[in-house]
Formats: structure tokens, sequence, C-alpha cells
């Protein structure tokens, strides 16, 4: 997926690609990591969060595969359990829809998840977030960096990505 802005004679002035990452590329704005995620309405009566510990009670919704479920788990180290694999969905949209629903705790991207955590619609379980292989990278036209108006967007956007960052990062255990 990509998106690119300012099209014309000269070509494309800039472009933010999702894709494999490369920790290591200066371009990288933003590494994804997965995160378990649930609606508030999944709680108990006086129940603040839902922790590691109560995932064996729900539903619990991946991708393609329970991988990443796996990935998340061997990271807390918490893979002994009997968990209830329920739902698959390829696309991460519906599974944050999904655990919006309250159909069980789903396991998405930070970013897909990131504006329904802040506005308080969707809960983070509280645990560290899972590798993921894939992230966003700015790729300006070289012929174009200095231009005053891709050096405010691209300012703009790393900002931004590193909001999110120490969103992630705060929200770690």
């Amino acid at each position: 997926m990509w998106l690119a802005c300012g099209a014309g004679r000269g070509g494309v002035d800039i472009a933010i690609r999702f894709g494999l990452a490369d920790l290591r590329e200066p371009a990288l704005v933003f590494a994804e990591r997965m995160v378990a995620v649930y609606s508030p309405a999944l709680l108990a009566p006086g129940q603040d969060a839902l922790t590691l510990a109560d995932l064996p009670h729900f539903p619990l919704i991946y991708g393609d595969t329970t991988e990443t479920w796996i990935a998340l788990m061997r990271e807390n180290r918490v893979l002994k359990g009997d968990y209830h694999f329920s739902r698959g969905y390829s696309n991460a949209a519906v599974r944050a829809q999904a655990a919006l629903t309250g159909q069980g705790v789903s396991i998405v991207s930070f970013t897909a998840a990131h504006q329904d955590i802040l506005n308080g619609t969707l809960k983070r379980v509280a645990c560290r977030s899972a590798p993921c292989e894939y992230g966003y990278r700015l790729l300006v036209n070289r012929s174009k960096r200095d231009m005053p108006k891709i050096e405010r967007f691209s300012g703009w956007l790393k900002e931004e990505m590193q909001q999110m960052r120490r969103a992630l990062d705060g929200a770690e255990t």
C-alpha cells in the first residue's frame, strides 16, 4: 500500500509506503507492532482492564494464522494456556471491528487500533506488543526535498509517528 502526493510532470513529490520494514532504513518512519485489543464492554462490573491471565476466558480473533498471537504470547512468556482461537479475518480493520463489537480479543496492528485506543472505544491488554515485519516508509523525490511544503509535511508526519511510538512504548509493560 502506498500514498503518493503531488504527482505532476516531475513525478511524485512524496510517498508513504507500507511494506516489509528494515529497521536500519532511514526512510522508515514507523515499525509496526501487533497489539491485543478489546471492547470495554467485555469488562466485568468493577473490572478496570483485561490482563494476559484473562485471555483463556475470551475468544481470540486472529489474522490469516494464529502465529501473531503465538508471537505475542511468546513475547510475554505465556505460551502455556487453554486459549480459544475463534475467528480469523485477514483484514486488520475487520479484526479491529470485531473487537469493537465485543466478539472477543483481537490482535491487530497498532496503527489500525491507535485512534480507537485514544478515544477509548478499544482498550489494550496490558502486555508487550508482538513484533511485526512491516512498517511505513516516507519516500521523498530527491529534487523536491528542500521544498518548504515537503519539509513541513515530512516534519509533521515524523512527529505524528513519534507520538504514536511514544504511545506504544508507554503502554508496554
